[in-house]
């Protein structure tokens, strides 16, 4: 539909590509279930140390949650965006903090890269692999790319 394709290119554009690091873990859960995840800290220039409005991809979020505010999944429970990547499911909270453990133990790098578009994904099924729908550049220049059929990512 031309009107969401515009209000995704709308969200983009407000965004001038940023850089992502990941190196740092944490845990969420209970008693029946943990979680491990990495916090992927945005940033241009400098490093923000805090979780808030000034990092970039929470201000990706928040352009996205503007143009699509029935999208709210992400802020339900916790009433705000927590940008995380889930690494793994575990049976319960103790064992992700056994496993963050173990790897901070050796994991003493980080991972950096330039996050200069985004993609919109599909899947059928559970079990489906994602596929890229769209590709939409960041920053007042971005382009907008549809895929048809959808693009498997490779190696996938």
């Amino acid at each position: 539909d031309a009107k969401v394709l515009e209000k995704l290119q709308i969200a983009c554009r407000q965004i001038e590509p940023f850089t992502v690091r990941l190196d740092r873990l944490g845990t969420f859960g209970g008693a029946k279930r943990g979680v491990l995840w990495m916090y992927p800290t945005s940033f241009r220039g400098e490093v923000s140390q805090n979780n808030d409005a000034k990092e970039p991809l929470i201000h990706l979020q928040a352009c996205l949650q503007d143009e699509f505010p029935y999208c709210d999944t992400q802020q339900k429970v916790s009433g705000t965006f927590n940008p995380h990547i889930t690494l793994s499911h575990f049976v319960n909270l103790d064992e992700a903090f056994e496993a963050q453990s173990k790897i901070e133990i050796w994991w003493d790098t980080s991972i950096e890269f330039l996050v200069d578009e985004v993609y919109l994904l599909c899947r059928k099924g559970d079990g489906g692999q994602f596929e890229r729908l769209l590709t939409l550049g960041l920053g007042s220049e971005s382009q907008l790319r549809v895929h048809n059929p959808p693009l498997p990512f490779d190696f996938m």
